[in-house]
């Protein structure tokens, strides 16, 4: 019988996030991608050990837009 605290527990879909979004810009550059994206990208090289999704968001929603 398996034992459920050993059962392999799926991984959370944030994992792994910031190298999705890189690939994608890699791609597409800043076409492909949205402009909390955008944003997650260029604060992830100034802060990069912080997850920078929810800054990226709070700074759209104060009116701070990246893509004219």
């Amino acid at each position: 019988m398996l034992d459920p605290f050993l059962a392999k527990k799926p991984k959370p879909s944030y994992l792994g996030h910031r190298e999705r979004l890189r690939r994608r810009f890699e791609t597409s550059e800043f076409d492909g991608l949205l402009d909390h994206e955008i944003l997650e990208i260029i604060l992830a090289c100034i802060i990069p050990r912080m997850d920078t999704k929810p800054l990226s968001w709070d700074l759209i929603r104060s009116g701070f837009g990246v893509k004219s």
